[in-house]
């Protein structure tokens, strides 16, 4: 027999089996082992229904929660407002519509590092906690109430901290360690918790360090670090907020490669996602992959027309590819919008620098000492001091 019809032969086989296949009638399967359509619940992705298990929930519900917080992610804002509020009032039980609110306010200050909206995300923070406490006082979802109050404390102490609001910062982180620690007890197989506790851990150590406010305690920076990393890998709600988070640690750490890898995985999952472009961007400016940087810059901009602080970093890869007039039309337009007397500081601080490096020395003293007169900037301070020592050599 040929090769040819060898495979004429197989393949003539192989589709009369196939219709055979398709032609058998489900009566010849025995019902004993006959497998029915899954449930919704079944196709679920493993890390819901591990959590939906650990948290005693439905399954379904626990999907639909963590579908809001990944339209977050995606920064698709306003339909996961509606999400939230409709999850709300189909199970007001889950007291999660304020939280969720919250969660957009404080995201929408994060990628702006300012405070615009702390009136709103203050007023939804509190109403959060009424409704997690009204909710408490019925028994029931004992585990997933303690969890929403732990999260929001939490996030209320990384807002303190951002002020540099170091005490009050430690007392919401405590807060919320208590919240989290009877949580243990309800759902001890539950991941995603493990991503405050890990925060408060390696965090808790880095200002011990740096604040005579805080005693300095033992290091749990690795044990934090390795928390994280569980949660990035097996949690249900906040696994992308652990990738953002290890970002952030990794590039505090100097370690940028690995940092990179983080943001480069999640922007592949959520290109909208404007905290990650900005972090991203700073990340490809420390290893000076400058070209690189402008590109995720711009998308950021794109993304978010309204975004101050990614014109501070467009003049910083402009100033550091020596495109010194692109420079510093885009610190202009940073400067002209309404950032806060920090953010103005550092902002004339590098128009500064753009003026420097032109040689355009009376112009550069000229916004160092603004800067120094908004806040007393300290780098302004030492490039003034530089400034006259330059001075001096030349009148020698």
């Amino acid at each position: 027999m040929t090769r040819l019809s060898v495979f004429f032969s197989l393949a003539f086989l192989g589709s009369s089996i196939q219709s055979e296949a398709k032609t058998t009638p489900a009566s010849l399967v025995p019902e004993e082992i006959r497998i029915e359509k899954p449930s919704l619940a079944q196709t679920l992705a493993p890390n819901i229904r591990h959590a939906a298990s650990s948290l005693k929930m439905d399954p379904e519900l626990v999907q639909r929660a963590s579908e809001g917080l990944m339209l977050i992610y995606k920064r698709d804002y306003r339909t996961a407002r509606s999400h939230f509020t409709k999850l709300q009032s189909e199970h007001p039980e889950l007291a999660i519509g304020n939280v969720g609110r919250m969660l957009i306010f404080q995201c929408l200050m994060l990628e702006n590092f300012d405070y615009r909206f702390e009136r709103q995300y203050e007023t939804h923070a509190a109403l959060a906690l009424r409704d997690i406490e009204k909710a408490q006082s019925i028994p029931g979802n004992e585990a997933w109430e303690l969890f929403l109050k732990g999260g929001v404390l939490g996030i209320q102490g990384i807002h303190e901290m951002r002020k540099s609001n170091y005490v009050a910062s430690m007392k919401k982180g405590l807060e919320a360690l208590g919240a989290l620690k009877s949580l243990q007890k309800h759902a001890p197989d539950f991941v995603d918790p493990d991503l405050g506790n890990g925060l408060y851990y390696y965090w808790r150590t880095v200002v011990g360090k740096s604040s005579k406010l805080i005693p300095e305690g033992p290091d749990r920076r690795a044990e934090g670090i390795a928390l994280i990393e569980k949660v990035e890998k097996k949690g249900a709600f906040v696994a992308p907020g652990a990738s953002l988070a290890l970002a952030y640690i990794y590039m505090e750490e100097g370690k940028s490669r690995k940092a990179l890898g983080y943001t480069h995985r999640l922007a592949k999952r959520y290109p909208n996602n404007v905290i990650n472009g900005l972090l991203e961007t700073r990340i490809l400016m420390r290893l000076r992959r400058f070209k690189r940087a402008l590109i995720v810059a711009d998308h950021v901009l794109a993304t978010d027309t309204d975004n101050h602080r990614v014109h501070y970093y467009k003049s910083t890869i402009l100033m550091r590819q020596n495109r010194l007039d692109e420079a510093l039309k885009s610190i202009n337009t940073f400067l002209a919008l309404p950032v806060d007397k920090a953010a103005q500081a550092y902002g004339m601080h590098r128009k500064a620098d753009i003026y420097f490096r032109q040689k355009n020395y009376d112009q550069a003293r000229s916004f160092y000492k603004k800067a120094v007169d908004t806040n007393g900037y300290g780098p302004s301070k030492r490039r003034l001091a530089r400034l006259d020592q330059m001075k001096e050599k030349l009148d020698k």
